[in-house]
């Protein structure tokens, strides 16, 4: 069977925010599998979908076989702006509200190093303000004039997700997504998107939250020991041979 490897991706909601890394829900996964090699995380806070999709896709190129992916949706209401070597996640403080655009959540396409490396690249590209201002006037005047703005978040969203479940099985890599708080859904109202898109509904797993126990609108501690334990039951079902495996690596 060989090695088995690991591989994470997603939004705050997986990378714990402000939480200590041991208390994240990834870094009790990995324990759990008893995992040997360096743990490292690949998901950032304020990750949009398109970016998770497109950083995983590249991650993954090369991956070893036996590669689990386990993979945290996030909203549609966040946008992904790939400018040279890193992508740029934009929500609605940027194109609703206005912000000043700021690179100190830019996700590098190659992965960094350290933290001195990563404010280097910040540094090396406060030249490209002025295209993520333009961008940003170009999202706030489609959230103006279209008329189906909501809708067509969900449109895209569900394409980017559907090329990366297609991406996953074409390349055989084993998956799981997270979808927290029914994020997949445009609520109360049933489109035609829900209909065209099918997913293979046995390797999305939807986890809610009691908002009350949340910690700034973010998984508890506790809410993350939840989490581990509900995914670690999927992988138990879906792909018996990673919690069996004693040579687990993530990368």
């Amino acid at each position: 069977m060989g090695n088995n490897h690991l591989y994470i991706n997603g939004c705050s909601f997986t990378k714990g925010h402000n939480l200590p890394e041991e208390q994240s829900w990834p870094f009790l996964l990995q324990k759990e599998l008893s995992l040997s090699q360096k743990y490292e995380n690949k998901s950032w806070n304020a990750n949009s979908l398109g970016t998770i999709v497109k950083k995983s896709m590249f991650d993954l190129r090369n991956c070893p076989k036996n590669t689990l992916a386990v993979i945290g949706l996030t909203w549609p209401t966040r946008y992904s702006l790939l400018i040279d070597n890193f992508f740029l996640n934009g929500g609605p403080a940027l194109y609703i509200d206005k912000a000043n655009p700021q690179l100190n959540r830019i996700v590098p396409l190659y992965d960094v190093i350290n933290k001195q490396e990563y404010l280097k690249l910040i540094d090396n590209n406060k030249d490209k303000l002025q295209v993520i201002k333009k961008y940003s006037d170009f999202l706030n005047s489609l959230c103006k004039y279209d008329d189906n703005f909501i809708e067509n978040q969900y449109f895209e969203n569900f394409i980017k997700l559907k090329s990366f479940e297609s991406y996953l099985k074409s390349q055989n890599i084993d998956y799981i997504f997270i979808e927290f708080q029914n994020s997949l859904k445009l609520e109360d109202k049933l489109t035609e998107i829900d209909k065209f898109f099918e997913f293979d509904s046995k390797k999305i797993m939807t986890i809610y939250f009691d908002k009350k126990e949340m910690i700034e609108a973010h998984p508890s501690q506790q809410q993350c020991i939840v989490i581990k334990d509900q995914i670690i039951k999927k992988i138990e079902k879906l792909y018996p041979k990673y919690i069996k495996s004693k040579q687990l690596n993530l990368f």
